[in-house]
């Protein structure tokens, strides 16, 4: 391990972090779906409270779901980077930015934004991946410091997730050309739909039987090789090659049908007392398929007092 200031992601100022490796993608096991802490609002003066990953060591928080050597907790900006590394399974890059020749993300779960806050003294700076969870839906997760108890947590709450940081250079893509990159969206599917609740949380006592979580992760991976790209090129990789590869298919689809039609025009012989104009079949307009919008989690703008439990 070795600390040196590093070039920064979009919105992260330069400091000390400490720097590991993460030298194949790392894929979380599928049990960290499950990794949420509910932390009440009296410890972050967020109202109805925050569902937060990897919340405290003391906390349910499991260190298998992050990359090796992984040691951030909270809410807390992290002092780590991996470099190389790759943003792992089931993640997206939310921020980049570029100080020749490396580039540094800002890792999120698939749907989550990244979000910074800080406190009004401006005595800490917190920093994370956040969404919403549904208004109709329930989770029993554990209570922030009281994992002997579990608390039934209803929607609408902020998720708040740990963003991992990466870097990369041109020549890192080789040590991930083998690896598997994911097209992965994290949702929420409760085993049990709360018919439209408004509690924000009740503590309830823990059966020996009841440890399945609601909060899931959905994963849909395909192989993707990366290329020797510079820059920030190759961290979202794929975005634009359906859209690219849709259009070449539709521009030679085009040539064709105005060849076709000249020919036709061409071999036709039309009687003068019966003409009639071409009719030229129009392509169907494509449609574009609208997702739901995530009502936003936080604001940069938006200033709470916050401070940690323990």
């Amino acid at each position: 391990m070795a600390a040196y200031t590093v070039p920064p992601a979009a919105g992260v100022e330069y400091g000390r972090i400490e720097t590991l490796s993460m030298l194949t993608v790392f894929t979380p096991p599928t049990s960290c779906s499950n990794s949420w802490t509910y932390e009440p609002s009296q410890a972050n003066q967020v109202s109805g409270g925050l569902l937060v990953q990897n919340a405290a060591s003391s906390d349910g928080a499991d260190p298998s779901c992050f990359p090796p050597g992984w040691n951030q907790f909270g809410r807390k900006t992290a002092n780590q980077v991996y470099s190389p590394g790759y943003c792992p399974v089931g993640y997206t890059s939310a921020s980049v930015g570029v100080v020749e020749p490396i580039t540094t993300a800002i890792c999120c779960l698939s749907n989550f934004t990244y979000t910074t806050m800080t406190t009004d003294s401006g005595s800490a700076v917190y920093a994370g991946c956040t969404s919403m969870f549904p208004s109709s839906s329930t989770t029993v997760v554990y209570a922030r410091e009281d994992n002997r108890k579990r608390t039934q947590v209803s929607g609408t709450i902020t998720m708040w997730a740990q963003p991992i940081s990466i870097q990369l250079r041109s020549s890192d893509f080789s040590l991930f050309a083998a690896s598997t990159t994911s097209s992965v969206s994290s949702t929420i599917s409760p085993a049990q739909p709360a018919s439209t609740t408004s509690i924000a949380s009740k503590t309830i006592d823990s059966p020996a039987s009841s440890t399945t979580s609601t909060i899931s992760t959905n994963t849909n991976s395909e192989t993707s090789r990366p290329s020797a790209l510079s820059n920030g090129t190759g961290i979202g990789l794929g975005v634009g090659v359906g859209v690219g590869g849709l259009a070449i298919l539709v521009a030679i689809g085009l040539l064709f049908f105005r060849h076709r039609s000249k020919n036709k025009a061409r071999k036709s012989v039309l009687s003068s007392e019966w003409k009639q104009p071409y009719m030229i079949a129009e392509f169907p307009k494509a449609v574009v398929q609208e997702y739901p919008t995530e009502l936003a989690a936080t604001s940069r703008d938006r200033h709470y007092s916050i401070h940690e439990l323990g």
